[in-house]
């Protein structure tokens, strides 16, 4: 989604800049491709609002690198 819609007390979404995801395990990357991602929310506190998704689409782009 363009947007997630994240639940919390007020001082804590004042300094959220970032949220993160589940690990990606890089070496397991062979080719370009698409995957949904678990949002991981810290402080535990945060929720995801009603109506907004835990997850977002992943999309890596595997090249060759130049000799």
């Amino acid at each position: 989604p363009e947007e997630i819609r994240v639940v919390g007390g007020s001082q804590i979404l004042e300094h959220i800049s970032t949220i993160y995801t589940e690990k990606v395990l890089l070496d397991k990357i062979r080719r370009t491709e698409t995957t949904q991602v678990k949002l991981v929310l810290n402080p535990t506190s945060l929720k995801i609002a009603p109506g907004s998704s835990d997850t977002v689409r992943l999309t890596y782009l595997v090249e060759k690198k130049p000799q």
